[in-house]
C-alpha cells in the first residue's frame, strides 16, 4: 500500500495545492485542541514526500 505523496510521483508543489484547497473550505484548524494549523499541515505533507 502506497502512503507517501512520492509513492505517486508528485513533486512538492502538491503540498501548496492540497493546502489551499484546505484554507478553501476553511479547514484551517486540525486535531483535539485546533492546534495544528494549515502552516503545520503543510509542513507534514511536505515531509511525506
Amino acid at each position: 500500500m502506497q502512503a507517501r505523496i512520492a509513492d505517486y510521483n508528485l513533486g512538492s508543489d502538491v503540498a501548496d495545492v492540497i493546502a489551499k484547497q484546505l484554507e478553501r473550505h476553511a479547514m484551517t484548524h486540525f486535531g483535539e485542541k485546533q492546534s495544528v494549523t494549515l502552516e503545520s499541515s503543510r509542513n507534514i505533507l511536505l515531509a511525506s514526500i
